[in-house]
């Protein structure tokens, strides 16, 4: 071999070398960057990802999401072991399982500082609250299966008619007043495809009516008690993050949390949010809280309702204010409905 062919094999083998170890290197930046997201999805970068395409529909099922990248980095990393790979290689593959942990164990990241106050016993006279999204399914044997399980005192259904409610209440043994979506709970683009948000509240409450809330795409629900004791209710139902639709969900979203960090009052929360605690303004802490955090430090998914807990998304939630506690979180399939009911119990202290 000429002199000249082997300077031209040493040279395209080193500009390889060179390639190999710029994408190992690149690899374990994201990898890092996948720690960062997986175990601290507060923080400013895993924020501002978790509300754009793909992230958001990705970080919506962090448990399925880890237990991929787990398997791909422990079968790298062995294959890598066997193989003799650099130390760079082999410290991306455990920088990538480290990341698959984060999102598998933690599945809302490291969890935030809760008070002390928040973990207290319900106290008698605590308030039983439920969200069902009812996908427009609700039958009176639905209604009534989940009266007849929960006794609830508040029941926030979206994509649930008044027409559908209304007979399902005439029929069954509750007691309930009737809220329907406002035209100011909705916004100018809501087109009635899908139907708007109701909520039925228990009259062993007292009276209530309506008040100001904050506009989601598919109805917002504000209720306030003639007993001040009582918290502010808002039920309601955010769009999803559909790419034709991504800023809808996000205004939706950020409209929500905004009113629950300004108002002063006791607040509740509860409805589909399409949003995990991973996705934007809703993985900070703020006023709000998360019953499920107070429950456990596993979330429990709620859709689809047939898949495993592994496989399904917590988008149904149930906020609380500083100063309510919350206990029992539970989850039950009511009809044919793809979303699972979620029940909490809270008491204001």
């Amino acid at each position: 071999m000429s002199r000249d062919n082997r300077e031209a094999l040493h040279q395209s083998g080193s500009k390889g070398l060179l390639w190999r170890k710029a994408l190992l290197v690149c690899g374990t930046v994201l990898g890092c960057l996948s720690c960062i997201v997986g175990l601290f999805p507060q923080f400013g970068v895993a924020r501002s990802l978790s509300v754009y395409l793909p992230f958001a529909q990705v970080l919506a099922f962090p448990q399925a999401l880890g237990l991929v990248i787990l398997l791909l980095g422990g079968c790298a990393t062995g294959v890598g072991w066997w193989r003799r790979w650099s130390r760079l290689a082999l410290t991306s593959c455990l920088v990538w399982i480290v990341a698959g942990a984060g999102f598998l164990f933690a599945p809302n990241g490291i969890p935030h500082q809760v008070s002390g106050q928040q973990h207290s016993t319900v106290a008698e006279g605590s308030l039983t609250v439920v969200t069902f999204n009812t996908g427009s399914m609700l039958t009176t044997s639905d209604f009534q299966q989940l009266v007849s399980t929960w006794n609830p005192d508040i029941i926030v259904l979206p994509e649930t008619s008044g027409y559908e409610l209304r007979e399902a209440i005439e029929t069954s043994n509750y007691d309930g007043q009737l809220f329907e979506t406002r035209n100011d709970g909705l916004p100018n683009t809501y087109t009635g495809q899908i139907a708007p948000t109701s909520v039925v509240v228990h009259k062993r409450l007292g009276a209530a009516h309506f008040t100001r809330g904050p506009v989601t795409s598919f109805g917002t629900v504000a209720i306030e008690f003639d007993d001040a004791r009582l918290p502010v209710i808002l039920g309601l139902h955010t769009a999803p993050p559909l790419p034709r639709l991504m800023n809808q969900w996000r205004d939706d979203i950020n409209r929500v949390v905004e009113f629950g960090n300004s108002i002063q009052k006791p607040l509740i929360i509860a409805g589909d949010f399409n949003a995990t605690l991973r996705h934007g303004p809703l993985a900070t802490s703020g006023r709000l809280i998360d019953s499920q955090e107070l429950c456990s430090t596993t979330p429990i998914g709620t859709w689809p309702a047939g898949a495993p807990n592994l496989l399904r998304s917590p988008i149904d939630h149930i906020f609380v204010t500083q100063g309510i506690t919350a206990h029992s979180c539970q989850v039950q399939q009511i009809g044919y409905s793809d979303h699972l009911a979620y029940k909490t119990q809270v008491a204001v202290q």
